[in-house]
C-alpha cells in the first residue's frame, strides 16, 4: 500500500521520535553558528539522528519495502563518509545510489522501463561527463538526476508527503552547492548553517512514508 499523506498521528513512538528529532534541529543551529569547537558532537548528533531513522524503518516501515529501507541504512554510509571523511566523492556516489533506490522502490512493478531508463541514463550520464570535466562534477550530475526523477515521480503521483520530502531534499542540496561554489563568503557560511535544517525534515518525512502502527503487539494512541 502506497501512501500519500501524513501518517504520524497512527504510531505514538514514532510521533516521539520525530518530536525529539525536532528539537535536535535549534540545536545543529546553535552550535554551527556559535560554538565551531563542538563541530564534531554536532556532526555526531547529526549522524545519531540519520541511524535513528534507519532504525525507526526497520522497526515500524511496511515490510515489503526494502529498497526502501536499503536507501536508508545506505545513507548512514553517505552521512558518515560526508560528516567525518574527506572522501566526498564517494559520499555522493553512494547517495546516487540511494536515490536510485528510492526511485526503483517507486516504479518497481509498474514501469520497468523507467527503471532501465534511469540506471542507464544515469550512469551513463556518469561515465561521459567525467571525460570532461572533473569526476566529482559527473557524480553531481548523475545525483542531480536521480534526484530529479524521484522529485518528478512524487509529483506525478500526487503525493504530497514524497513532494514536500523533495523539495526540502533540493533546498538541502541547494545550500550544498551555494557553500561550495561562493565559498569562502557570508553567503557560503549562512548555506553551511542551513544544509540540515532542510535535510534532516526531509529524512523524518521519506521514513514516514513507508512507517505505519506499531508492531509486536504494541498499540498506538
Amino acid at each position: 500500500m502506497r501512501k500519500d499523506s501524513f501518517s504520524f498521528h497512527n504510531n505514538k513512538y514514532w510521533r516521539r521520535l520525530c518530536f525529539f528529532l525536532a528539537l535536535l534541529l535549534p540545536v545543529f543551529l546553535f552550535l554551527d553558528i556559535f560554538y565551531l569547537r563542538y563541530a564534531t558532537f554536532s556532526s555526531g548528533l547529526k549522524f545519531m539522528s540519520i541511524v535513528l531513522l534507519f532504525l525507526a524503518q526497520c522497526l515500524w516501515g511496511e515490510t515489503e519495502r526494502g529498497w526502501w529501507k536499503a536507501a536508508a541504512g545506505l545513507t548512514i554510509l553517505t552521512d558518515y563518509l560526508l560528516l567525518f571523511t574527506d572522501c566526498y566523492e564517494w559520499g555522493i556516489f553512494f547517495f546516487n545510489v540511494v536515490h536510485f533506490f528510492r526511485y526503483v522502490e517507486r516504479k518497481r512493478g509498474e514501469d520497468d522501463r523507467a527503471l532501465y531508463f534511469a540506471g542507464i541514463s544515469g550512469v551513463g550520464l556518469m561515465f561521459l561527463l567525467s571525460r570532461y570535466v572533473s569526476w566529482q562534477t559527473a557524480l553531481a550530475a548523475a545525483y542531480g538526476l536521480f534526484l530529479f526523477l524521484n522529485t518528478w515521480e512524487a509529483f506525478r503521483s500526487g503525493n504530497r508527503e514524497l513532494a514536500l520530502a523533495y523539495c526540502l531534499f533540493w533546498g538541502c542540496d541547494i545550500c550544498v552547492g551555494v557553500a561550495n561554489v561562493l565559498s569562502p563568503g557570508l553567503i557560503a557560511t549562512i548555506s553551511r548553517k542551513l544544509i540540515w535544517l532542510f535535510y534532516l525534515p526531509s529524512q523524518i518525512l521519506l521514513a514516514d512514508h513507508i512507517i505505519g502502527p506499531p508492531r509486536r503487539g504494541l498499540k498506538a494512541t
